[in-house]
C-alpha cells in the first residue's frame, strides 16, 4: 500500500466542517461528548457556529481521533487541518471531500483490496474510524439502510 493511501485515506475522515489550529484560544471549551461510541447523541456540532466549530474541532475532535488513529498506527503525530481537508483547505473554506486518496466503491463493496494492508486500514477505518467520527459529529454512520448518515465519502472522492 503506497504511503499516499496510508496518509490521505485514514486521516480523510476528520473532513466535515471547520477545522482547528488557529492560534486564538477558545474563550469556552465546547462540552464534551460523553459515550464510547456508536452513539449519536451527546454531540453539539450542529449548533455551532463557525467560530464554535472550529473549536469543536481543535479541542474535542483533533485529539480524539488522533488517539483513534494511534490505535492503528501507534506514535503517530496529532492530525492537523491540511490532513484532512488538504493543503489548501484555507483556499477551499474546510470544503470536504478535498483531494483525499479517492476510494473504489467496487472495492468497498467487495471487500477485494489490493493488499492486506489495504485491508486492514478499510477495517480499521469502518470499524473504529468513521464509527468514532460519526459520534462526534452526532450523524448516524452511513448504512446501505441509512445511505445519508456519515460515511466514506463524506471524506474521500469516488474513483473510476
Amino acid at each position: 500500500m503506497s504511503d499516499r493511501f496510508v496518509i490521505i485515506a485514514y486521516l480523510a475522515t476528520i473532513g466535515v466542517g471547520a477545522c482547528g489550529g488557529g492560534t486564538t484560544e477558545p474563550s469556552e471549551p465546547p462540552a464534551p461528548v460523553a459515550g464510547t461510541g456508536g452513539e449519536t447523541t451527546g454531540s453539539p456540532w450542529a449548533s455551532l457556529d463557525r467560530d464554535g466549530k472550529r473549536r469543536y474541532m481543535a479541542d474535542v475532535v483533533v485529539p480524539r481521533m488522533s488517539e483513534v488513529l494511534r490505535e492503528h498506527r501507534p506514535g503517530h503525530e496529532d492530525l492537523e487541518c491540511a490532513d484532512c481537508h488538504g493543503a489548501n483547505f484555507q483556499e477551499v473554506d474546510f470544503r470536504m471531500p478535498n483531494g483525499i486518496y479517492p476510494l473504489s466503491v467496487a472495492a468497498l463493496q467487495s471487500g477485494q483490496w489490493e493488499s492486506e494492508e489495504d485491508a486492514a486500514w478499510a477495517r480499521f477505518m469502518a470499524e473504529r474510524f468513521k464509527p468514532e467520527m460519526a459520534r462526534l459529529l452526532g450523524m448516524p454512520e452511513w448504512t446501505p439502510d441509512n445511505p445519508s448518515g456519515f460515511g466514506c465519502f463524506h471524506c474521500h472522492g469516488q474513483a473510476p
